[in-house]
């Protein structure tokens, strides 16, 4: 499928969790990664652990995947329950009402025993303090705390497809890719006219942004565009505005 334009990353800061280097989306406000391959080996690990305990069965987001009952993605799409993995957040995380979309379930097995040292806990902790520390001040919202009150797994096999879709409840999301084959590549549309960036405009304007004013077709407002991750990274954009996609993976 038609994805526009993709979108290439420069250098930006370094992190102080990592040490590693952010790079944003060049010409952009709203994309960044950052490079953690260290941390493949730990990650696969997880995601067995989660797989003996019937984690990946949960099918909960079925319509997004296409993987529901009768679904073409049935049998090419797994995705897991959503976990809170540091356990040092679990019960302010909960006591809060703000925080409507914040997951109850506890990791499974070693997972759970290894406490906020375990993988899982150690990428939302990374991803909280660039969010925090990087992507907030840069856009000009200064001294402002994130946290990440969930995390799920999806495995993406030969014919699967995600449908477009975005994070209501959520405003940055942390991507982690594990495996990444040759052409894989996330769509998003630049979702001008949705009622979500509307909101935005109106409530966060310091994250929102047109991303196509130039483009065909009204000034861009329905305009797509990609970016293709590489294994290893944690990719960064507003989920809650930003609509996104992926083309059906065909794998020769």
């Amino acid at each position: 499928s038609f994805c526009g334009e993709k979108v290439d990353f420069r250098p930006f800061a370094k992190n102080s969790i990592s040490n590693r280097t952010l790079e944003s989306g060049r010409g952009t406000k709203t994309f960044f990664r950052v490079a953690r391959p260290d941390l493949i080996p730990r990650v696969l690990q997880a995601v067995d652990e989660i797989d003996k305990s019937g984690g990946l069965d949960e099918n909960s987001y079925c319509n997004v995947f296409d993987s529901c009952h009768g679904g073409r993605g049935k049998d090419t799409s797994r995705h897991s329950k959503t976990y809170l993995v540091c356990k040092e957040q679990d019960k302010w995380l909960h006591a809060s009402k703000i925080l409507h979309g914040a997951a109850w379930n506890s990791l499974p097995g070693y997972l759970r025993k290894e406490g906020d040292s375990n993988v899982l806990c150690e990428i939302a902790k990374n991803v909280a303090d660039i969010v925090s520390n990087l992507i907030l001040p840069v856009n000009g919202m200064m001294n402002k705390k994130c946290v990440v009150q969930e995390q799920f797994i999806n495995q993406q096999r030969n014919g699967s497809v995600t449908t477009r879709h975005v994070h209501p409840d959520d405003t940055y999301g942390g991507l982690f890719y594990v495996d990444t084959p040759p052409a894989t590549k996330l769509c998003f549309s630049n979702s001008e006219k949705s009622k979500e960036k509307k909101s935005w405009w109106k409530l966060a304007p310091q994250l929102t942004e047109n991303l196509y004013p130039g483009a065909p077709g009204k000034k861009g407002a329905d305009y797509p565009g990609f970016f293709e991750p590489r294994s290893g990274d944690i990719v960064f954009f507003p989920v809650g505005w930003l609509a996104h996609w992926v083309p059906r993976i065909t794998i020769e």
